[in-house]
C-alpha cells in the first residue's frame, strides 16, 4: 500500500493533522513495519523529522523496541544521539522501557557509532540528570542496567534529600 501511495505521489513526508506531527517514517518505525520504513526512506523520507516534542523516527523505533527498525534508520544515518525536548536520546528510551536487544543494538559500532553511555536528560521520568543506566535503575530493568554497565556505564547516585534531613 505504501508503494501504491507514493507512486500516487503522496508526499513521504507529511505531518498528522492532529498537533503531534508525526510522520510516516515515525509511524513505521513505531509500529515495527521494517520493510515500510526501507520503501520510505528509499523514497526520501526525513529520517531526522521530528514531531511535536522533538522525537525522530529512531526515538520512536527505540521507544517502541522495534529491532530491525533500529538497523534500518542507523544503515541510513539516523542520528543516534538525537535528543528530545527532555534531551533523551534512543537509547534512554530503550534502556527506560527495557528493550535490551536495541540496546544492544545502539551499543554496536557496527552502524558507525556507538550510543554515548553517559549523556543526561534534562527532564522528564526522573527529574532530569538521568543517564539511560539510571533510567533503567529507576524503571526496574535490572538486565539493562547490566549491559549498560558492563558497557561501562556510569550510575549517578541520587541523594534523597528527605533522608539527609
Amino acid at each position: 500500500m505504501c508503494k501504491f501511495l507514493i507512486e500516487k505521489g503522496c508526499d513521504v513526508n507529511m505531518r498528522t493533522p492532529y498537533g503531534d506531527e508525526y510522520t510516516p517514517l515515525h509511524h513505521a518505525a513505531g509500529y515495527g513495519n521494517a520493510e515500510t520504513v526501507m520503501v520510505l526512506i528509499a523514497a526520501g523520507a526525513d529520517i531526522e523529522a521530528r514531531n511535536f516534542d522533538n522525537r525522530r523516527p529512531l526515538h520512536m523505533a527505540c521507544f517502541k523496541g522495534k529491532g530491525d527498525c533500529v538497523r534500518e534508520l542507523l544503515k541510513s544515518s539516523a542520528d543516534i544521539e538525537a535528543v528530545d525536548d527532555s534531551a533523551w536520546t534512543p537509547l534512554h528510551f530503550a534502556a527506560s522501557y527495557g528493550h535490551a536487544k536495541v540496546v544492544e543494538i545502539l551499543l554496536n559500532p557496527e552502524h558507525g557509532k556507538r550510543a554515548e553511555l553517559n549523556r543526561k536528560t534534562t527532564g522528564g521520568q526522573g527529574g532530569g540528570d538521568c543517564t539511560a543506566a539510571d533510567l533503567a535503575k529507576i524503571c526496574g530493568e535490572e538486565k539493562i542496567v547490566g549491559i549498560l554497565v558492563a558497557a561501562r556505564a556510569i550510575l549517578n547516585p541520587k541523594e534523597d534529600s528527605e533522608d539527609e534531613e
